[in-house]
Formats: C-alpha cells, sequence, structure tokens
C-alpha cells in the first residue's frame, strides 16, 4: 500500500513539474456594431505625426497606450468622447494601442491596434531617388519648390502619404536634366507610385532625359594671303639726289621742302616702296552637328488619390539642341611690302610695310535639334489614359 502511495506522488510531482502554467491575457469583447481603430497622421512639419484613435459605440472605454519602454498612457472612449488623438510619438518607436476595461483593478483588452513609426523621406531642393530596394518611409516629404528625381531608374515607390509645401515635384527627369554633348538621353525607366493620400500642389512628371547638344561645327579655313607689294623704280631723281628719304631725319630736315602737307608716314608712303594687299576673308565656320535623341517615356503605373492639386505630366522629351556653328576662318596675311633698289642693286630704304591681315570669317550654322522620343503607355488607378 505505501509503495503504493510513493508511485502516485512521484507521477504527480513528474506531471507538475513539466506542466507549463503561463498567465493568460484577461480579454473582453466588443458589442456587436462597435468599432475600434487607430490611424498614422502626418503633421505639416517634417518627422512629427499624431494617431487618430477612433470608437463607434455606446458603451464607455479605456484605451490603454504601451511602448518598448514600458511606459502606459490611458485615453477615455465613449459615444459622447469618439475621437482622441495622440502626438506624443518618436520615430523608429512602436506602439500599441488595446481598447477594453478596468475590471477589478486588471485591464482586460478587446482589440488592439500597433503602430510602427517610420520616418519621413525629406526632399528639399533637387534630389535624386536612392538606389536601395530598403525604402522604408511613411510619406515623402516634399519641402519648398523641391524635386525628387528617379533619373531613369526602374522604381516601384509605396508610401502612405505625399506631403508637398509648395511646387513639389516628383519626375523621372527635370525638363533641364540634359545628357553629356553628342550623348543620347536616358529613358524615363519605368515608374510605380502608390500612394493613398496627397496632401498639397504637386505635380508628378514623366519624361526622357534630354539629348545632349550637337558638336561645334569645325573652323573655318584661312583667309587667302594679299598681293606683295611691286618694287618702287628707283630711278626717280629723289632716290638719286637723297637716298635716305624715308628716312625721319631726312624727313625733319625736308619735311617743308618736299612734304609741307604731309606727315612722316604720308611722306614715306609717297616715296618709299608700297604697302603689301589686305589679306583675304577667313572662310565661314562649318554648320554644327545634330543634336542627340531624347531618351523614351516608358510605362508608368500610378495609383493615386483623386485630388484637384495633383497635376500630372506624361511627355516625351526633347531631343539636343543642334552643336553651335564653328568659328569663322582666320583672315589671310597682309601682302608682303615693295622695296626699291638703287642702280647698284642695294636699297636705301627699308622695306616697304606688309598689307595688313584679313578679317575674321562668320560663323557657321547651328546644327539640327536632335530627335524628340515617343511615349509608351501610362495608367492612373487602372485606367489607360
Amino acid at each position: 500500500m505505501f509503495t503504493r502511495f510513493c508511485v502516485l506522488l512521484l507521477l504527480c510531482l513528474n506531471f507538475i513539474a513539466c506542466s507549463d502554467f503561463k498567465k493568460t491575457e484577461s480579454k473582453i469583447t466588443l458589442q456587436p456594431g462597435e468599432e475600434f481603430s487607430v490611424e498614422l497622421r502626418g503633421l505639416d512639419q517634417p518627422n512629427t505625426f499624431e494617431a487618430a484613435i477612433s470608437f463607434k459605440g455606446q458603451n464607455d472605454y479605456v484605451v490603454q497606450k504601451s511602448s518598448s519602454d514600458q511606459k502606459v498612457t490611458s485615453f477615455a472612449l465613449s459615444s459622447a468622447r469618439a475621437q482622441q488623438t495622440d502626438s506624443d510619438l518618436n520615430v523608429g518607436e512602436t506602439y500599441t494601442y488595446s481598447i477594453g476595461k478596468t475590471e477589478d483593478g486588471e485591464f482586460k483588452s478587446a482589440k488592439s491596434v500597433s503602430l510602427t513609426i517610420l520616418p519621413d523621406f525629406v526632399v528639399e531642393g533637387k534630389e535624386s531617388f536612392p538606389r536601395t530596394s530598403d525604402f522604408n518611409h511613411f510619406r515623402i516629404y516634399l519641402k519648398k519648390d523641391s524635386s525628387l528625381r528617379t533619373l531613369g531608374q526602374d522604381i516601384s515607390i509605396n508610401v502612405e502619404e505625399i506631403f508637398s509645401e509648395v511646387n513639389g515635384k516628383i519626375e523621372t527627369f527635370s525638363v533641364d536634366d540634359t545628357a553629356p554633348n553628342s550623348i543620347a538621353g536616358l529613358p524615363s525607366g519605368n515608374l510605380v507610385l502608390r500612394t493613398k493620400k496627397i496632401k498639397g500642389p504637386l505635380t508628378i512628371a514623366i519624361r526622357g532625359q534630354t539629348g545632349g547638344k550637337g558638336i561645334k561645327g569645325m573652323t573655318g579655313a584661312k583667309g587667302l594671303p594679299g598681293i606683295p607689294s611691286l618694287r618702287r623704280d628707283s630711278s626717280s631723281w629723289i632716290f638719286s639726289a637723297y637716298p635716305y628719304v624715308c628716312n625721319e631725319y631726312w624727313y625733319g630736315l625736308n619735311k617743308d621742302r618736299w612734304c609741307p602737307d604731309l606727315n612722316y608716314d604720308d611722306c614715306r608712303s609717297k616715296y618709299h616702296p608700297g604697302v603689301g594687299g589686305k589679306g583675304e576673308t577667313g572662310g565661314y565656320g562649318l554648320e554644327g552637328l545634330q543634336g542627340a535623341p531624347v531618351g523614351l517615356t516608358q510605362k508608368t503605373y500610378l495609383e493615386i488619390p483623386e485630388a484637384s492639386e495633383v497635376k500630372i505630366v506624361f511627355e516625351a522629351g526633347h531631343g539636343g539642341i543642334g552643336g553651335d556653328g564653328g568659328d569663322g576662318g582666320p583672315g589671310g596675311d597682309g601682302g608682303s611690302g615693295g622695296k626699291v633698289y638703287d642702280q647698284a642693286g642695294g636699297s636705301p630704304c627699308t622695306d616697304g610695310p606688309n598689307g595688313p591681315n584679313g578679317d575674321l570669317g562668320g560663323s557657321g550654322p547651328r546644327g539640327k535639334n536632335g530627335i524628340n522620343g515617343e511615349i509608351e503607355q501610362l495608367y492612373v488607378n487602372g485606367e489607360l489614359r
């Protein structure tokens, strides 16, 4: 008998030791027709949020908010006070809102909703969409006159909200995004954009990148040289009588006699070897090369709410502008000056001056613009536009 009792006792102790007794959470049930929800909303400053707590029903309840820091906050809800807001929220934290009642000093939950506060993706000025597959943000927040560009990436953007202060843009390429000279523009990339809410004036623009500018034309040819001056006959008595007629000293002594109304240069020109002819004008520059073609505007899918302040631009981009015409060619060299030779073959005067160089040639015409782009399909909320 004693042995049998010991065996039963050991079996009971073993059952107690092996059993996993867990404290179960006390639960209650919302009444039929009663509804409880918590929605996260972005405020009008970056990374500021509030939780909108809503209740529909006739009974009185308490909402407890808890977080990882073990802090608990309570809100009262009833048919008379069915809305509450909570803005004491920190980015990166997860909060749980539980609706229920306190009975005998113990909170009994009927339903719980958890919110994880993801950060905003804040855009200021011109910014490029990050090249990453890990885009975890509650909303895109566009500051005044800012632009978020995808730059030809194939991208799927999923956010709860897009907030635009003033003149915000989400675009594949800006109008002034241009490929390098002579290089074709990039295609827009396939874009998928989904959001539940848009607040503020927003432009969504899809276009290919503008083609690069054409290459500048070649410089025109140099002008032909001027005609050389002819020799001046040295048999004139002036050279025999005054072999240094082109000398300033002679001029100073004989100006009143031989050149009373002429300055030195004019007097020298009269009795000195002639000036060479002017060079010919340079040739025209060549036409610039045609601009590069624009990138293709590719398929785009938008799932967005209807909003009067949203403007959708889906357009073919523009080819690059034609290259500048080539510079005009340089003028030709002036013709060589003449010489005077006396009867002994010497030169009593220095050589005549070379003629002036020719004028610069005109610039060439600008090249033709590049070919404009083509567009594929745009779908907005499942409908082909």
